[in-house]
């Protein structure tokens, strides 16, 4: 048993033009292999440019759920829970996700506070 330390989860890039998505699973590997977390936080891009943070974080022109299957990657490979909160912005996509088996938590925090 560990010791309890708040809600520890791991906010972790599915892939980045940094780093590819094999990288980025085994980083998950050693996470989740760690026995330290309770559920992976899943997303794709970076924010150290403008260009990136838009792709990161989508404006509202941008497609639904635009990287849900990065997120869905990580829930067929690792037995943690995933969260993924990457314009969600109804309960229909949110619904979708879970139901499909793609996430177990789909974040709507942008959602609920401007869109």
């Amino acid at each position: 048993s560990r010791p309890r330390a708040g809600d520890p989860g791991w906010a972790l890039p599915g892939a980045e033009d940094d780093m590819t998505h094999e990288e980025c699973m085994e980083i998950g590997a050693l996470l989740a292999g760690s026995g330290m977390l309770d559920f992976f936080n899943v997303n794709a891009g970076a924010v150290d440019t403008d260009n990136r943070l838009a792709s990161a974080i989508p404006s509202m022109y941008a497609p639904l759920a635009p990287h849900l299957e990065v997120a869905a990657a990580f829930k067929r490979e690792f037995k943690l829970p995933i969260l993924h909160a990457c314009r969600i912005i109804d309960l229909s996509t949110a619904r979708r996700a879970v139901q499909e088996g793609l996430v177990d938590l789909a974040g709507m925090t942008r959602a609920h506070i401007a869109d």
